[in-house]
């Protein structure tokens, strides 16, 4: 694509942002504020079910209007959605109840950010073998691509039809294959995967009590590889 046409794009997408509501732009911009509504409510349908279409649409717009789409990729909205809700809630008498939406907000995001990352692999045993055993505190083991956790004291598993024995406060998600699946997360299992995603290193780990954890989290899926001191992942 050209400098030149990379230019307008950006001029008449300013213009179309600018326009008034009743302008000939405008018809434009209503438009594109309706696509990324629509956007937002594949990407949290659950909480478009709990609230109800107009409602839903009615957050949606206000969220499309005062946050600029600064991506080119739909799948990419809404990642301060939560913090609509949050206001919602705060704001409409009635809506206590539903203090969990900024949460399922969340929860949803995540949903949509495992089904599209990238297929994950499985451990490979064997990529330890060659390792040296005096430098495992230098290791770094990696995270599924789709995996999240995400902090909540809400049972917003039952919202999906998962049971859930206890609030245990953080969830997981991941994609098995087509199907993106979420559970609870024990406190220690949380912990871990959250320094995992942050590429913390096996000593890191073991300092902080974690590393029992390990291998439960490699045989559920949650940790697909290694990163061995001067080597590459595997």
């Amino acid at each position: 694509m050209s400098a030149r046409l990379q230019a307008l794009q950006r001029r008449f997408a300013r213009d179309v942002a600018g326009a008034p509501a009743g302008s000939r732009l405008g018809i434009y911009r209503r438009n594109a504020e309706l696509v990324r509504a629509r956007a937002l409510g594949l990407v949290f349908p659950t909480g478009r079910r709990v609230v109800g279409e107009e409602c839903f649409e009615r957050v949606a717009l206000r969220y499309v209007r005062e946050t600029p789409c600064r991506v080119g990729s739909l799948d990419h909205e809404g990642r301060g959605f939560h913090a609509q809700w949050a206001e919602l809630v705060e704001a409409t008498p009635g809506f206590e109840e539903l203090g969990y939406l900024p949460d399922l907000a969340r929860l949803e995001r995540a949903r949509h950010d495992a089904s599209i990352a990238p297929e994950d692999a499985k451990f490979d045993w064997s990529s330890l073998e060659d390792a040296d055993p005096d430098r495992q505190g230098e290791w770094v083991f990696l995270p599924a691509a789709s995996l999240r956790v995400v902090r909540t004291e809400w049972d917003l598993l039952a919202l999906f039809d998962v049971p859930a024995p206890e609030r245990t406060g953080a969830l997981w998600v991941r994609r098995v294959g087509d199907e993106v699946t979420q559970g609870a997360a024990t406190p220690g299992m949380a912990r871990l995967l959250e320094r995992v995603i942050d590429h913390a290193t096996l000593g890191a780990l073991a300092e902080a009590g974690l590393d029992a954890d390990i291998e439960g989290a490699i045989a559920r899926g949650f940790i697909t590889g290694v990163r061995l001191p001067g080597g590459a992942a595997s």
